[in-house]
């Protein structure tokens, strides 16, 4: 399975993904005291987000039998996108509507793609071995999660400005659904 380009595309996915989610997740309540908001509402408002993802994985996952699951990929991403760009405004007009609406698009994204990738990992690689190959393309989540917390507070600490945290966000989770763009086993 290791020399099979769909594991390592499905593991950078895993991979890039988490680190782009963890660099912001990380850092989102401070940001938005920050941003202006008092440490309750940052921390309430994020504490929200572990609701909406419950919507979301299940909206995605809904979706995934309604108009496939590439298309249900890349809207995910396509809204967590859109989530990272309104945080970014957030810093420059802090107000509900924008709390708001970043909670809902970026928060409900947050693993959302993680059964949809579970899913194609097994219409891939199929078998008795199939749980290991998985368990090993998981890893991939684990490593990005604690590489993109560590980097993001390091970006932030290095730079004093959550600019390049964000875009160093944005990058990596356009890096997580390329290879749902251009691997072959992904796309169909």
């Amino acid at each position: 399975a290791m020399r099979h380009h769909a594991f390592w595309a499905l593991f950078s996915t895993f991979f890039f993904t988490a680190v782009g989610m963890y660099a912001i997740s990380a850092q989102i309540v401070a940001y938005l005291i920050d941003a202006g908001f008092s440490p309750f509402q940052a921390a309430t408002a994020w504490g929200f987000s572990g609701v909406v993802l419950t919507f979301g994985m299940v909206s995605v996952s809904t979706l995934d039998g309604i108009i496939g699951r590439r298309p249900s990929v890349l809207m995910s991403y396509a809204i967590s996108i859109v989530g990272i760009f309104f945080l970014w405004l957030i810093q420059w007009y802090p107000n509900y509507f924008l709390l708001a609406t970043f909670v809902i698009t970026f928060g409900s994204m947050i693993g959302s793609r993680g059964p949809l990738i579970t899913a194609t990992a097994m219409k891939i690689f199929r078998g008795e071995r199939v749980g290991t190959i998985y368990g090993t393309i998981t890893i991939g989540s684990g490593l990005g999660s604690s590489f993109g917390s560590w980097a993001g507070g390091l970006i932030h600490d290095m730079t004093g400005s959550y600019d390049a945290l964000l875009l160093f966000a944005l990058v990596a989770v356009i890096l997580g659904l390329i290879p749902f763009l251009v691997i072959r086993a992904l796309r169909e």
